[in-house]
């Protein structure tokens, strides 16, 4: 028989804050699955103790908005 152990936290240690420029949202409208969103990412910087550096313009949050109703 095998024992179970409790699972443990990972240690978690701060490396940099993001700051990040974003544009305007496209508002894509109503899907079945929800109202969607994308908002792109055009650039901003990342500074702490252990990361520094650029953050490139591309990539975006895509995002699924659901009404609270459906929740």
């Amino acid at each position: 028989m095998t024992s179970n152990p409790v699972p443990q936290a990972p240690a978690l240690e701060y490396v940099g804050t993001l700051s990040v420029l974003i544009a305007e949202p496209i508002d894509v409208g109503p899907t079945p699955e929800g109202h969607r969103r994308i908002i792109g990412i055009t650039g901003g910087t990342v500074t702490g103790p252990r990361l520094t550096g650029r953050i490139l313009a591309g990539g975006a949050d895509f995002q699924t908005l659901h009404s609270p109703e459906l929740s």
